[in-house]
């Protein structure tokens, strides 16, 4: 029984080498060299408010643009939520360079920004993926537990939701400066 979605047959086969580390780092260095990688700054400072009322400052964002056969527009949202046991914010946020250099060239990520909620020192991520079948296979890949392993265990919750289960998430992710965005409702 295949627990993802139907959509999950529909993709392509994704080689154990494309999801190890050692993939990961390889597929990202190739996404660089081929200048498909950006880290935009216009969001940088800006502040989201996600459907549950929290407001979290985007603190960096990666975009990888698509290769041929990619879809337009991705398909799914993932929403990590975490705080960070041993490691300050700041310590975090520095030491947040290291994984990124794994997951950037996963299969189906679209783009990343890294949130932190400057009250809490509560950590999110906003993940755009091209399917809801590659989020749901990050969701329950070794890096997000990795992530688990080192949060505070009641702090961990992720969402992954279809594009369209959110009203004004592109509006509120478009190319604006940084500041105050809202990023929708749920339907």
């Amino acid at each position: 029984m295949n627990p993802l979605p139907d959509e999950a047959a529909k993709l392509p086969v994704r080689s154990v080498y494309q999801l190890s580390a050692i993939g990961g780092v390889l597929a990202t260095l190739r996404l660089i060299a081929g200048r498909r990688v950006r880290f935009p700054r216009g969001h940088v400072g800006g502040l989201v408010t996600l459907p549950d009322g929290r407001t979290y400052r985007i603190f960096r964002e990666v975009v990888i643009d698509p290769r041929p056969g990619q879809p337009d527009v991705p398909g799914a949202i993932f929403i990590p939520r975490f705080h960070v046991r041993g490691m300050s914010p700041r310590r975090n946020i520095a030491f947040s360079w290291l994984p990124a250099m794994l997951i950037i060239g996963l299969p189906g990520l679209r783009s990343k920004r890294w949130l932190i909620h400057d009250e809490t020192g509560d950590f999110a991520g906003l993940y755009e993926w091209d399917t809801v079948a590659d989020a749901k296979r990050y969701e329950s890949s070794s890096a997000m537990d990795f992530m688990r392993n080192r949060s505070f265990p009641a702090s961990v919750s992720s969402r992954v939701l279809r594009r369209d289960e959110w009203t004004g998430l592109g509006a509120a992710l478009a190319a604006a400066p940084a500041g105050r965005h809202h990023v929708g409702s749920r339907r």
